[in-house]
């Protein structure tokens, strides 16, 4: 077995396995997301106490085997507990950002700014409720580390500008946005609104803080997360349980 190591991590997943352990899986800054057995964990008190839960910020301490796929977690410090984000609304929101994070995730391929940015979002949350436009930066920035960057700015077909367009039509088998002039009879485009094209396009370059802060008119927002769905859901493996979470909570306030 390798030398320890160390790193910064956020628990993303956690299961039992056999009698007294976990499988735990941790997206680290330096190390990319790893998953491990934590021997012994159901019992520790002091080697992983309060630390496997996940949205639980720590330091974890580890070994890989040559030839495994799974890593063996030796111990965890507790830096930042989820018990800011237990509040119904604040977890729902923050499991949709580790979820995504998740699915967006290759295993053991280090991106540090893929850790500062859930990092970052959980800090948020943290300290204000969800709002749309920190969503869809954060969508957008995910996006862009996970290599599927949209792109609004052209025309697929023509390769004009988009901003002065009133209205552009996305190609849904392919996350593609055209103008009036391109758009084929053929392919079912959907339709949008020029200036949500242009708000993302802004939202891209904004860091979450001040992202967090910003109001977006409620057709635009709406229409705005209508779209992010649909591209996300083009790189997705599977469906999103933190959605029907949010549903839910959604319908309780209604």
């Amino acid at each position: 077995m390798r030398p320890s190591q160390a790193g910064l991590a956020i628990i993303l997943r956690a299961r039992p396995y056999r009698e007294s352990d976990k499988i735990v899986t941790f997206l680290t800054r330096d190390f990319g997301k790893l998953s491990g057995i934590a021997m012994g964990a159901k019992n520790s008190r002091r080697r992983f106490a309060n630390c496997l839960d996940p949205l639980t910020r720590v330091r974890v301490y580890f070994r890989t085997r040559p030839g495994a796929g799974l890593t063996f977690l030796e111990s965890c410090d507790l830096l930042h507990a989820a018990a800011a984000l237990s509040e119904p609304n604040r977890f729902a929101y923050a499991s949709y950002l580790l979820e995504l994070t998740d699915q967006l995730t290759g295993e053991a391929h280090a991106v540090p700014e893929l850790y500062d940015l859930l990092d970052a979002g959980l800090t948020e949350l943290e300290q204000g409720a969800a709002t749309t436009a920190l969503l869809r930066t954060f969508e957008l920035h995910l996006l862009h580390l996970a290599g599927y960057e949209p792109h609004f700015e052209t025309c697929d077909g023509c390769r004009r500008p988009l901003g002065a367009e009133a209205q552009i039509f996305l190609d849904p088998a392919h996350g593609t946005f055209v103008c009036s002039a391109c758009r084929s009879i053929e392919r079912a485009w959907i339709p949008l609104r020029g200036d949500t094209l242009t708000t993302l396009e802004s939202l891209k370059h904004l860091p979450l803080a001040q992202a967090h802060g910003l109001r977006l008119a409620p057709a635009l927002a709406t229409e705005a997360a209508q779209l992010l769905g649909r591209l996300l859901s083009l790189h997705l493996p599977r469906p999103l349980k933190s959605i029907g979470l949010i549903a839910n909570l959604s319908q309780l306030r209604a």
